[in-house]
């Protein structure tokens, strides 16, 4: 969903299976720094979903998110710190996450418009064990 090619609307959710950081690239693999020198972080997250893409032999239906934060607290990462504050817990694997893209910001001279999310989380203790279960909460999941 952390791509060039997000449409308003675009959504993913699923329970979390990994996660890792790393450095952050551009768009020809070169790892991004910022002015200091200092790596540019991101999180990969890695989600179990009911995504599946017919073209893909034994595609199991797992999904990646990279999650950056932003200077205006709307990146991904920044929902996510959010979301688990709020909820009083920690993030976790097991746990279920939301991310859905729902538009541009205001974009700052000489840069493009931050994209912007929406964000829901429950730790693994609040994931409902069936698709049923979660119907019937206040998520969108």
């Amino acid at each position: 969903i952390e791509c060039h090619r997000s449409h308003k609307g675009e959504d993913v959710r699923g329970i979390v299976v990994s996660r890792r950081s790393q450095q952050q690239t551009d768009i020809n693999g070169t790892p991004k720094v910022f002015p200091s020198g200092d790596p540019m972080p991101e999180v990969v997250i890695t989600l179990k979903t009911d995504l599946r893409d017919p073209s893909i032999e034994d595609d199991e239906g797992l999904r990646s998110i990279y999650a950056k934060g932003a200077s205006d607290g709307t990146g991904v990462l920044d929902g996510i710190r959010n979301e688990v504050q709020k909820r009083g817990g920690k993030f976790a694997d097991g746990g279920e996450l939301y991310v859905e893209f729902i538009g541009l910001g205001v974009a700052k001279k000489g840069q493009s418009a931050p994209k912007q999310y929406k964000v829901a989380y429950r730790g693994p203790a609040e994931a409902p064990k069936a698709a049923a279960a979660s119907a019937q909460d206040d998520l969108p999941f």
